[in-house]
């Protein structure tokens, strides 16, 4: 169907960026919102989209790839020297679309050999043929402490919620 959406970006300095997006679709009101600050020692990044997809659509768009070596370690990203991470909710398999609501917000810290992270994350689908709306709430907090150049030492405190409206039978935190 026909869309159209206007686009401001605000950009104050080369560390400093801000977007937002108003406009129509066909399945209603059409936001995108960007942020992204970074300071001395600290980013920070803010989204939030909203589209129509389906289950394929968004299966395309996730990167799958392992998650553990052959030894069963965690694979760590060698450019953030986070563990890999995939998204671990995933679309009912069915054919039907949906919109879906998508907020991520990240904050970074670092300085020296230590550096923390705080990740939210809210997923909201909305199925259009199908009783199965649900709603995926994730927080992340990571701190991590380099002792030598080959050793580190991380700690990280998850929480997810998901819930759908369907009968509520598949809630968990």
């Amino acid at each position: 169907g026909f869309r159209w959406r206007s686009t401001f970006t605000y950009r104050p300095t080369s560390r400093s960026t801000l977007s937002l997006g108003i406009g129509e679709a066909f399945f209603g009101d059409d936001w995108v919102f960007r942020f992204r600050h970074r300071h001395k020692h600290s980013v920070w990044n803010v989204s939030y989209n909203r589209n129509v997809e389906n289950a394929r659509q968004e299966f395309l768009n996730e990167e799958f790839i392992p998650l553990e070596d052959e030894f069963g370690e965690p694979i760590v990203d060698p450019v953030s020297g986070e563990d890999v991470e995939v998204l671990v909710s995933s679309p009912v398999l069915i054919d039907d679309v949906y919109v879906r609501d998508r907020f991520s917000a990240r904050w970074t810290w670092f300085r020296g050999r230590t550096s923390a992270s705080l990740r939210a994350r809210i997923d909201r689908r909305d199925y259009q043929a199908s009783d199965l709306d649900e709603t995926d709430g994730r927080v992340d907090l990571r701190l991590s402490r380099r002792f030598a150049p080959k050793t580190r030492g991380n700690a990280t405190l998850r929480y997810w919620s998901h819930t759908e409206e369907a009968l509520g039978l598949n809630d968990f935190d």
